[in-house]
């Protein structure tokens, strides 16, 4: 989707992405759908009880039940409102609805009463429901996420006897009328119908969901590129885009959380998440997080500089040293691309179009430099082998590049599909931060979060 724009001004109203998300029916023999509430939100999923009740789960900015009208003749009624992720509801033989607990990280599955908005738990000891639905016979069952297996569970003994296996990242499942399972998976972001154990069928295939920040490295003098796939980090071939390896992120913590934001250190990788507030260190070797930290004020990007890490921050508009807060830059809208060399830092600020210099030769300067303005949404930035700066303008759907002493701008590669809009409750930036990496070779990769696709433009002489 593409916004035809050539300032500012007219890009902050084309960003205008609704505050609330609006509930449909649609009659699939008329064609005709009807709006039946508009929610505050992150509407996650929705689901009918045997009285013809309809009920959707929100998931953020907090978790909440809604009871809404099949009819849109009455407004929505709240009806609960607690601490952990509401994903992948459904409601049970009593009428009430059952919910995973999956990014609270408690491993629970709760009951919530629908008329008294009671809510109790009915299941623990799982490592990360995510999804919960009732077969045919009301036998309940839950989604693992990291296992990718469905488990039948008994609420009146607490077993758990796993019946169907997918590939992990497994994020919602449903019975057909003949209990046959059929899956969705944002992991590799397919559908599929699944035969118990056996081999399972896709009906889509398989591929990135919302591809973003970027990191390359080589290895036998081949290009190895990372992308970030928000509940994935894939590990590709540039080449050929094939995928060697992939991790899924997870609800907690001390583990790889939602990746917003990528960086290379040569050593680790620097990632961000503004949903979890996390900023981590994480070791892609062996795969485990050497540092967290959600101490940071809504971070989107942090970079290493000067052995010190560098973060954005939306809370305080600001980019701070992250020691002790030092402030590198202060008074920013949306502050979004990071880049460094030894001694410079450059800061994107995406509600402006300006690119500042933030300190050069090691100083910090008052006021910043100003590189580049004018620019639409910029995000992701990097410098190539040039010394110049690479800018993934989104809101012009290109990639630039700058010249930081000149300040000459040339346009490297247009109608890119880039600057996928935000969600309800979003930063407007969207899911990920659109990426931008060059390998020793010059090769430049761009990341497609509006086509699901990584660009590789070669360096031409």
């Amino acid at each position: 989707m593409k916004c035809a724009i050539s300032d500012v001004a007219s890009y902050k109203g084309c960003l205008e992405y609704p505050r609330r998300s609006k509930v449909y029916k649609h009659d699939v023999l008329t064609g005709v759908s009807t709006q039946l509430a508009a929610l505050p939100g992150i509407v996650d999923s929705m689901a009918l009880n045997h009285q013809g009740r309809l009920f959707a789960a929100q998931l953020a900015p907090i978790s909440a039940l809604w009871e809404i009208d099949p009819q849109g003749v009455n407004p929505p009624r709240l009806v609960t409102t607690f601490i952990g992720g509401m994903d992948g509801i459904d409601t049970g033989p009593d009428g009430h609805v059952y919910t995973p607990d999956f990014f609270g990280g408690s491993g629970a599955v709760r009951r919530i009463n629908v008329d008294t908005g009671e809510v109790t738990v009915v299941a623990v000891g799982l490592e990360a429901p995510i999804a919960a639905k009732f077969n045919g016979q009301g036998e309940l069952h839950v989604a693992e996420y990291f296992q990718g297996l469905i488990l039948c569970l008994d609420l009146a003994t607490g077993a758990k006897t796993p019946v169907a296996r997918e590939l992990p990242g497994l994020d919602n499942f449903d019975f057909d009328l003949n209990d046959r399972i059929y899956t969705a998976n944002i992991g590799d972001n397919s559908i599929k119908q699944l035969h118990g154990f056996g081999p399972f069928r896709w009906l889509s295939r398989p591929g990135m969901g919302t591809p973003g920040p970027i990191v390359v490295r080589q290895k036998f003098g081949l290009d190895v590129v990372y992308v970030s796939d928000t509940f994935s980090l894939r590990k590709l071939l540039g080449l050929t885009g094939i995928t060697l390896d992939q991790t899924l992120v997870s609800p907690l913590p001390t583990e790889l959380s939602l990746v917003q934001s990528l960086w290379d250190d040569g050593t680790h990788f620097i990632t961000t998440s503004f949903i979890t507030n996390l900023v981590q260190v994480w070791d892609p070797v062996t795969k485990h997080v050497v540092m967290a930290s959600q101490t940071f004020q809504v971070p989107m990007n942090a970079i290493r500089f000067q052995g010190e890490l560098a973060v954005a921050e939306l809370g305080s508009g600001q980019v701070v040293r992250g020691s002790d807060r030092l402030p590198y830059i202060t008074n920013l809208t949306i502050p979004t691309g990071l880049a460094a060399t030894a001694e410079d830092l450059y800061v994107a600020d995406f509600a402006t179009g300006t690119i500042y210099q933030a300190v050069k030769d090691g100083v910090i300067q008052h006021p910043p430099l100003i590189v580049a303005q004018h620019l639409v949404a910029p995000e992701g930035m990097a410098i190539d082998n040039d010394g110049n700066l690479l800018v993934a303008e989104t809101g012009r759907q290109r990639l630039v590049r700058i010249d930081p002493v000149t300040h000459h701008l040339d346009v490297i590669a247009d109608d890119l599909a880039i600057g996928f809009l935000a969600i309800v409750g979003w930063p407007p930036t969207g899911q990920v931060l659109t990426g931008v990496a060059v390998s020793p070779s010059g090769t430049i990769y761009v990341a497609g979060d509006v086509d699901n696709v990584v660009y590789r433009i070669q360096k031409t002489h």
